[in-house]
C-alpha cells in the first residue's frame, strides 16, 4: 500500500518538471501579431487586420492597428498579447553598444602590466581592435598597438 502512495506521488511531481515557456524573438518570429493578416478562403467572415505589434515584458506585448471586417474597412482596433507559460518574448535589441573596454591583467617577469583594448562596433570578416599596455604602477601607456581576429 505505500508503495502505489509513494510511486503515484513521484509521478505527480515529474508531470510538473522540465516545462519551460517557449523563446520568442519579438523582433523577427513571424508568430508575433504584425502586419497585415486576412482570414482564410473558408471562413464566414472575411477579416483582414492591420497591426503594429510593441514590445511590453517577456510575458506580454501590445498590438494596435484597423481591423477590416466584410466590407466595413478602417475600423481601429487595439489590445495585449499575454504569453502566459507558453511564450517568453525576448525583448528586441535596439543597437548593439558603440563600445566595449576589455581590461586585462598578466605578470612578465614578476611585473604586474594592464592591457586595454578599446571595441567598438565591428563589421569585418576580420576584426581589428586597438591596444596599449602599461606596468601597473606607472600611468603612463606604450605605443598604442591593434590586435587582429585570426
Amino acid at each position: 500500500m505505500k508503495k502505489v502512495k509513494l510511486l503515484s506521488f513521484i509521478i505527480l511531481l515529474s508531470g510538473c518538471v522540465g516545462y519551460a515557456p517557449t523563446p520568442i524573438d519579438f523582433a523577427t518570429d513571424q508568430r508575433i501579431l504584425r502586419g497585415i493578416w486576412k482570414s482564410q478562403a473558408d471562413s464566414k467572415e472575411n477579416i483582414q487586420l492591420n497591426l503594429s505589434a510593441s514590445y511590453i515584458d517577456t510575458s506580454n506585448y501590445s498590438i494596435s492597428g484597423t481591423i477590416e471586417l466584410n466590407s466595413n474597412a478602417g475600423l481601429s482596433i487595439v489590445g495585449i498579447v499575454e504569453g502566459f507559460d507558453t511564450h517568453n518574448y525576448i525583448r528586441p535589441q535596439t543597437s548593439m553598444p558603440l563600445l566595449s573596454v576589455a581590461k586585462l591583467k598578466y605578470i612578465l617577469g614578476g611585473v604586474n602590466y594592464n592591457l586595454h583594448c578599446t571595441i567598438t562596433r565591428l563589421n569585418s570578416a576580420k576584426p581589428m581592435i586597438p591596444c596599449s599596455v602599461n606596468k601597473a604602477d606607472a600611468y603612463s601607456d606604450t605605443e598604442p598597438f591593434t590586435l587582429q581576429k585570426q
